[in-house]
């Protein structure tokens, strides 16, 4: 559970090669979000654990200020 309009929380995912199934490693990521029904780009930043594929999503306060939160990673 993430708590509303607080900056500082994560969320882990992990990059995967849909041609290949592999991990996608040094990826820019684009991130949108989707609050309480109104979908725009996210604030926060995304970095990779080193070269293996995780990533972390450091989300914004503004990215947290809704009661129904979504995200999409491309």
């Amino acid at each position: 559970m993430y708590r509303k309009n607080v900056s500082g929380q994560l969320i882990y995912f992990q990059g995967i090669d849909s041609a290949t199934n592999g991990i996608k490693s040094a990826v820019s990521w684009t991130v949108r979000r989707c609050i309480d029904g109104t979908f725009s780009a996210a604030t926060g930043t995304v970095t990779e654990d080193g070269t293996t594929g995780w990533y972390k999503f450091s989300m914004s306060q503004a990215d947290t200020n809704g009661n129904d939160i979504g995200f999409n990673f491309t």
